[in-house]
C-alpha cells in the first residue's frame, strides 16, 4: 500500500502499476463483476487525474474534474455509462490509495463542444 502511495507522491507511478492496483483493489472489494475493459477505463480516468495533479498543467475531462472537486452531483451528471456504474469504485479507490492531497489542485476541465 505505502509503495503505491509513495510512487504517487514521488511522481513515479506508471499507468501499468495503476491499472494493476485498480484491478486487484476491485477484486478485493466486491467489484469482481467488472470486466478488464471497464477497469482499464477507470485506470485511464484515474491516471488522467494523477498526471494532472502531479504536473499541475493541461486539462482533464469534466467527469475527472468533478471527482477532483469532490462534487458528487457534477460527477454523476458528467459520468459516461461506465463511470456512472463505477462511481463507488472511484470513491473507494481514491479514498484508500491516493495521497491525502490529491484534491488540492483545482482542475481545469476541457470544454465540451
Amino acid at each position: 500500500m505505502y509503495e503505491f502511495t509513495d510512487k504517487w507522491d514521488n511522481k513515479t507511478l506508471t499507468f501499468e502499476e495503476l491499472e494493476q492496483e485498480i484491478t486487484a483493489f476491485a477484486l478485493r472489494n466486491g467489484f469482481e463483476y467488472v470486466d478488464s475493459e471497464k477497469l482499464n477505463h477507470v485506470a485511464i480516468c484515474i491516471f488522467d487525474l494523477y498526471t494532472y495533479q502531479t504536473r499541475q498543467k493541461g486539462y482533464v475531462d469534466d467527469f475527472v474534474a468533478a471527482l477532483m472537486s469532490n462534487d458528487l452531483t457534477q460527477a454523476v451528471t458528467r459520468a459516461d455509462s461506465i463511470n456512472m456504474r463505477l462511481i463507488p469504485l472511484y470513491v473507494l479507490f481514491l479514498y484508500n490509495w491516493a495521497p491525502g492531497d490529491w484534491r488540492k489542485v483545482r482542475p481545469q476541465a476541457k470544454e465540451n463542444k
